[in-house]
């Protein structure tokens, strides 16, 4: 995961955290594993301990 965007009037409802949810999500479906340099998603994993299984 390299980068998410989400355009300016869209930020703070929560469509980053969607967005990067989703795609850990898919990649656990799907028994892939994720390289995050995103440091937003990097935050969002530190929350949540859960998906530290699949970096």
């Amino acid at each position: 995961m390299l980068h998410t965007f989400v355009p300016k009037p869209l930020q703070n409802k929560d469509y980053g955290v969607k967005l990067v949810k989703e795609t850990l999500d898919y990649a656990r479906e799907n028994h892939l594993k994720v390289i995050i340099t995103c440091p937003f998603a990097h935050v969002y994993v530190a929350r949540h301990k859960e998906y530290e299984d699949i970096l």
